[in-house]
């Protein structure tokens, strides 16, 4: 959506998107493994920019029962002058493999922009989270898969989408980036790749890959 006002002479133009999506399930089970890998990137271009990254992805294996929780949200952020030209995006997924009985996937995605005389300001926000489990197909694992579809629930429920604070005035280049990755049990991966980098004047900028595989 695109609005414009004139108040005194000057002219202010803003734009909005949004997209939200959902998606449940469940896999074949049994006892293969099962894994994810998070991705996603930040990056503000303009005179003053914020680049924020928060990835959490926790692995459980015990006996034939297997479940993964994992969340990501990236947020970026453009102050440019008069006359002068910025951008703000991010993007952000996951990757599912294996087996599971109960799978839940969520993804969000915004952007803003506003211009007016003083300047123009850019906000984008990205988030994708993820939660499965596989009980391996024995019946004692049945409580926790229960539990499992809870935890999804409440997690899809107050999963409303990350924001930018809009009236927060930005000050230099700046990145910001947060990471978990943990896996439990025997037989399991973990690998984290990041980059970040600030540019005085011009960039901010972050990028991660997050692997984690249950044997």
């Amino acid at each position: 959506m695109t609005s414009s006002a004139t108040v005194d002479g000057a002219t202010s133009t803003s734009t909005n998107s949004t997209a939200y999506s959902t998606q449940t399930g469940s896999g074949e089970g049994g006892n293969a493994g099962m894994g994810v890998q998070v991705a996603g990137t930040a990056t503000g271009v303009g005179n003053d920019t914020l680049a924020a990254a928060s990835v959490s992805v926790e692995g459980t294996s015990g006996g034939s029962a297997r479940s993964i929780s994992a969340s990501a949200t990236f947020n970026a952020a453009s102050e440019t002058q008069p006359g002068g030209s910025g951008v703000a995006y991010t993007g952000s997924a996951i990757a599912f493999s294996g087996s599971a009985d109960r799978l839940m996937r969520t993804d969000f995605a915004s952007e803003h922009s506003f211009s007016d005389s003083s300047g123009s300001r850019y906000e984008a926000n990205s988030r994708s989270s993820l939660y499965a489990f596989d009980r391996g197909g024995r019946r004692e694992a049945e409580r926790d898969q229960d539990r499992a579809q809870r935890d999804a629930d409440r997690e899809a429920g107050r999963d409303d989408g990350p924001e930018v604070n809009g009236h927060a005035d930005l000050d230099g280049n700046v990145v910001i980036f947060d990471v978990k990755a943990v896996a439990y049990g025997d037989d399991n991966f973990v690998g984290v790749d990041l980059m970040a980098l600030t540019v005085d004047d011009h960039l901010s900028t972050v990028d991660t890959i997050v692997t984690v595989n249950l044997g």
